[in-house]
């Protein structure tokens, strides 16, 4: 051992010769490095309330601005409202249960479930949906959709005894800036205030306080924010919508927050390229002159300089001294497409999206490749349909119920409302391109007993059950037969029938083998 063996020991170096590693001293993690290639990279650990804290008002703002201007943003909207809710909401089906049957199949009861399906299909109308009365369920679903994705978060005021519908049960949205993230405090009872949102010792939310009016409406003459007075409401007359990503998180975040940063910057490079192109679209030229006199155009632009017209074939002679100096930016820029592609494959990752789907450019892709692109989009859709039932609809239909049954909007007894509190929700599902060899992988995995029909319609289909389908077909089999029509050609029953009124039996209608 060396003289200065221990003095290295002590800063934390240890001896060539000496196997031991000295521990708390030598990082074993490279992302825990800290040198000169890491200096940028942030080392500090703080709440993910602390950021919302920070930065929440600014990504919000910047959030908006980008949904007005920016198109993939935009898009990205659209996917969501489209995919996540669609064009007719979310279906309900009640499947309140009367009993079993010696088999253990269910038996449901069918007139109650019909009776509040009805009764919430007569709520989801324009006329009673909302306290402003201005949208249906399905319009107030999409609105609420994309505006969590946009702001992060959405708060929708649970009106019971709302006096303008029959129900006395309406909802309201509120914009997400009439929850005060500056308001941060103890109370004297043991809650906490974080972000607006008042808390127990449990972290549940049990008040928020809202601004009455919204404080950035400078249209309705509020003034500045910090002016506008704040209530409390109690938590159960509120629906605090976000996607949840951290522990003992209270606001949400803008679902776009990872590429909000590079979408500004490639938006300013996509404008300054499509100027550049424009510009050398044009062939600029100037005029220079080597001698003392004065530049004598053809007449004068707006701000006073001086230009020569030029026509298509035509020649000028230039006065003597005079040259002409081309001027040609030689845009667009050949790498500008591949550059930009590579950008956007980031932004289509931060949103869970397919990268032809956000940019609607399909010349990279074949049908395997957009097909893996979009099951993994459909995935993410799919995770936020769950998350919006669990969060949104079921809380929503159960105040319905209450109300629907208390007001005599639905005529069932209070006593069973457990029973009656069923409800199922079915989100929009998709086809694909070739539905053709869709129908016939369902049909032989069926037929070998490897999945259900009740299984394939939910994933075909999900705005309809194998109940509804079942009762549909009914329908329509009772139809044709009124009809004398022949429901696999369409063809006239009556020309198939040998006597009497009675079909021979190989021409009866058969529908649903």
């Amino acid at each position: 051992m060396g003289l200065l063996d221990p003095i290295a020991r002590a800063l934390g170096y240890a001896p060539k010769n000496n196997r031991r590693v000295a521990l708390g001293r030598v990082r074993s993690y490279g992302a825990a490095a800290v040198n000169r290639l890491t200096a940028d990279w942030n080392i500090q650990n703080v709440s993910p309330d602390t950021d919302l804290f920070r930065d929440l008002r600014i990504m919000r703002a910047r959030s908006r601005q980008l949904a007005k201007n920016d198109p993939y943003f935009g898009q990205f909207i659209r996917l969501v409202r489209k995919n996540v809710v669609g064009a007719q909401g979310f279906r309900l089906n009640v499947r309140s249960v009367n009993g079993f049957k010696p088999d253990g199949t269910v038996i449901y009861d069918e007139p109650a479930n019909r009776a509040m399906e009805m009764g919430f299909e007569e709520f989801s109308k324009k006329k009673n949906f909302t306290t402003a009365k201005t949208i249906t369920r399905a319009e107030f679903e999409r609105l609420v959709v994309g505006t969590v994705a946009i702001d992060g978060e959405a708060f929708i005021r649970r009106a019971k005894g709302f006096p303008g519908n029959a129900f006395r049960y309406a909802l309201q949205l509120i914009p997400a800036d009439c929850l005060d993230e500056r308001l941060n405090t103890t109370l004297p009872n043991g809650n906490y205030i974080r972000l607006g949102v008042e808390k127990n010792q449990w972290d549940q939310p049990v008040a928020y306080h809202l601004r009455r009016q919204n404080p950035v409406d400078f249209v309705a003459g509020n003034g500045t924010e910090y002016m506008v007075p704040t209530e409390r409401i109690d938590a159960s007359e509120i629906i605090h919508l976000f996607v949840q990503e951290a522990p003992q998180q209270t606001r949400g975040v803008p679902w776009l927050y990872a590429a909000m940063a590079k979408l500004n910057m490639l938006g300013a490079y996509e404008e300054a390229e499509l100027v550049a192109s424009r510009v050398s679209a044009c062939k600029l030229g100037f005029i220079t002159n080597d001698e003392a006199t004065e530049y004598d155009g053809d007449g004068y632009a707006a701000d006073g300089s001086q230009f020569d017209n030029s026509e298509p074939g035509q020649f000028k002679q230039l006065a003597k001294g005079q040259k002409v100096q081309s001027w040609d930016p030689n845009h667009p820029n050949a790498a500008f497409a591949e550059f930009h592609r590579a950008m956007m494959r980031g932004v289509a990752m931060a949103g869970g999206v397919a990268h032809h789907s956000i940019t609607g450019d399909f010349s990279q892709v074949n049908y395997s490749s957009a097909r893996i692109g979009l099951l993994d989009e459909r995935d993410s859709y799919l995770m936020l349909q769950s998350w919006f039932k669990d969060h949104y609809a079921d809380d929503v239909f159960e105040d319905f119920l209450t109300m629907a049954i208390t007001t005599g909007q639905v005529a069932l007894p209070m006593a069973k409302f457990d029973k009656f509190n069923k409800p199922t929700w079915r989100g929009r599902r998709w086809s694909w391109v070739d539905p053709q060899k869709e129908v016939a992988a369902y049909a032989a995995a069926v037929k070998e007993g490897f999945t259900s029909r009740t299984a394939v319609i939910e994933q075909m289909n999900g705005e309809e059950s194998f109940e509804d389908i079942v009762a549909e077909l009914k329908v329509e089999k009772a139809m044709m037969e009124d009809a004398g029509v022949y429901p696999d050609d369409l063809s006239p029953m009556a020309s198939q029938e040998p006597d009497g009124d009675e079909p021979a039996p190989s021409q009866k209608p058969q529908v649903g083998n």
